[in-house]
């Protein structure tokens, strides 16, 4: 057997690989200074600034001179700043009697607010959205008519102290409610009484203390509600621990039965009457919304459960759909539910479909309701098996 050994001169490669590098790079330059200086650039750039203007609603006689483009930026920003009026509040010019209460600022040329808002105490809605304003300033107090405050996608990083301290609608609320259990002579105890803020800011300012009967309400951040634990971003993870611990322990007693000799549908009968209402409780609110690393550790109890009893069981997907068709059935069904009329709402006019409501955020989208409703028209022809009868027609309800 032989062998040919080949010899290569790595210096040659070398060589050879950089002249080619560099005749490319050369190349590449060449293209470059060919484009800087070509005319077809420079209408690309016109064109480019003269739609951008047109977008701003900038009138041509100032960016056309004797024909020509007239290209600076600062006309732009010179524009934008003598505006005050944004392309959200143009929308609104055919509501002159609410547009005026209403103040909108948008677009990142904004580093602080104008001057003459604070003579406007008038104005019932702030929108400022997409701006590199950092600080709102004190005299937004003076705004005693505020009702809306929309300060989305801004660099806001910190809040007034008025505003936590004037939230006058949230404590006349309490009030009123306190008011009327002394009537009803009810009486509230504070010591057991908890506060939790829907807050879903990632850095969200401390709020002052609720004071019921001269007692301040401890603000938590979590609460069990009728066996189900919920939190002040709405996310399930300590309720779904709380049920994996709870399934875990009535497991070893179902293990224990089949040591005891428990075999067959005595067995199953336990299984569905003790470990599994520990496992789905409350599956109906919280089985859309659960993560899939969530879902998978429910999961592994129900396998668990099943080689016990030496046969098959449904998943915990399984089990959530069936329950939230179910109930979305008896919500149908019944018309005293406070849900009734806006399900019904929903019926589509051309079939026996929902309609799914919009939904803004992933939160909202895989809540009961819009969950329910995708349920609910996958079902094809079964469908027709949960509406109303009908004398209950699918229409939208008076508001009077």
């Amino acid at each position: 057997m032989t062998f040919e050994v080949i010899v290569v001169n790595i210096s040659q490669i070398r060589g050879i690989w950089e002249t080619r590098v560099k005749k490319y790079r050369d190349r590449c330059k060449k293209e470059k200074e060919r484009l800087e200086t070509s005319a077809l650039q420079k209408i690309k750039q016109e064109w480019s600034f003269m739609l951008e203007c047109r977008n701003k609603g900038i009138p041509q006689s100032e960016y056309l001179k004797n024909g020509f483009v007239d290209t600076p930026l600062e006309i732009l920003d010179t524009h934008l700043r003598n505006s005050s009026i944004s392309k959200w509040s143009a929308s609104k010019e055919e509501e002159p009697e609410t547009s005026k209460f209403i103040f909108s600022l948008c677009g990142s040329e904004w580093q602080e607010l104008p001057d003459y808002l604070k003579e406007q105490t008038y104005l019932k809605e702030w929108h400022i959205n997409k701006t590199l304003i950092h600080t709102i300033p004190d005299y937004i107090q003076t705004f005693e008519d505020m009702n809306v405050l929309d300060m989305s996608q801004n660099k806001i990083s910190s809040l007034p102290p008025e505003i936590g301290e004037n939230d006058r609608e949230y404590k006349e609320l309490i009030r009123k409610f306190v008011d009327w259990c002394q009537r009803n002579h009810l009486r509230i105890n504070a010591g057991k009484t908890k506060e939790m803020v829907m807050d879903f800011r990632k850095h969200s300012p401390p709020s002052q203390p609720v004071v019921i009967h001269g007692t301040d309400i401890e603000a938590v951040k979590s609460y069990k509600y009728l066996g189900v634990l919920l939190n002040n971003k709405l996310e399930w993870a300590e309720n779904i621990n709380a049920l994996h611990r709870r399934g875990q322990s009535r497991l070893h007693l179902l293990r224990r039965l089949r040591a005891f000799g428990v075999r067959g549908a005595l067995l199953k009968t336990f299984f569905n009457s003790v470990v599994a209402p520990a496992i789905f409780f409350g599956i109906v609110c919280w089985g859309s919304s659960i993560s899939a690393r969530e879902r998978s550790r429910l999961d592994k109890l129900i396998r668990k459960a099943s080689s016990v009893l030496g046969g098959p069981l449904d998943t915990v997907q399984v089990v959530a759909e069936r329950r939230t068709l179910c109930k979305l059935k008896s919500i149908l069904e019944n018309s005293s539910h406070p849900l009734h009329e806006t399900v019904v709402a929903l019926g589509s006019i051309f079939s026996d479909r929902l309609l799914h409501p919009k939904c803004e955020r992933e939160r909202y989208r895989k809540s009961f309701l819009p969950a329910a409703i995708r349920l609910f028209n996958k079902q094809g022809p079964n469908r027709s098996n949960l509406l109303p009868p009908p004398n209950q027609s699918l229409q939208v309800p008076s508001t009077d």
